[in-house]
């Protein structure tokens, strides 16, 4: 599937088919996909907690949303807090220097970055990586759907997250019942203006 097709395809699938599980295979391209989206310098500072067992539980901690039940996998995903990056940035500034960049050139930008709302910032960054591990399942005929609605602390608890993360987002994944459809989207006319 190309990309362009993977994009009119990919739709939030409610009903997984329990019996079907998705390979170790398939779970680290989706994985990888996420680990290779654009984050701010290269920070990677997100964490990503694959949840596969005890469902029924975990889907308590999302209220009680079938398809979190239901599906094969979820990943979990989670950024540091402001605090944390206050308290230490060298999650930060470590890692761009090794891509390539001066530690004061790396002290600067996180510093600035720490004037704003850095775990805001982080925490946005996570979304391109479930977008693009969506966009992976999608092309592996994997359906996905991206859960807001969760208890930020039973979710933290349930899969012991790190100290000084937030939970971003949950994405469930599985193959459903039905198979990958297009979807009817608005005309970009509607929703578009050119300036």
């Amino acid at each position: 599937m190309t990309v362009q097709q993977a994009i009119e395809k990919r739709f939030s699938m409610r009903n997984f088919n329990t019996n079907k599980k998705v390979s170790r295979q398939d779970i680290e391209m989706i994985l990888r996909a996420g680990q290779k989206a654009p984050n701010g310098l290269g920070f990677e500072a997100w964490k990503f907690y694959v949840v596969e067992n005890n469902l029924d539980i975990f889907a308590s901690k999302c209220n009680n949303q079938q398809h979190v039940s239901d599906c094969a996998f979820s990943i979990v995903l989670a950024a540091p807090s402001s605090e944390e990056i206050l308290r230490d940035n060298t999650i930060l500034v470590d890692k761009v220097v090794d891509n390539g960049l001066s530690k004061e050139t790396a002290i600067k930008y996180v510093e600035y970055l720490s004037s704003t709302n850095i775990g805001q910032y982080l925490r946005e960054q996570t979304f391109f990586a479930a977008s693009q591990m969506v966009m992976q399942a999608t092309g592996l005929e994997i359906g996905s759907v991206v859960i807001g609605g969760f208890d930020s602390v039973g979710v933290k608890d349930f899969i012991n997250c790190e100290k000084g993360y937030d939970i971003s987002l949950v994405v469930c994944f599985g193959y459903g019942y039905e198979t990958l459809k297009e979807r009817y989207n608005k005309p970009l006319n509607e929703i578009v203006t050119y300036l």
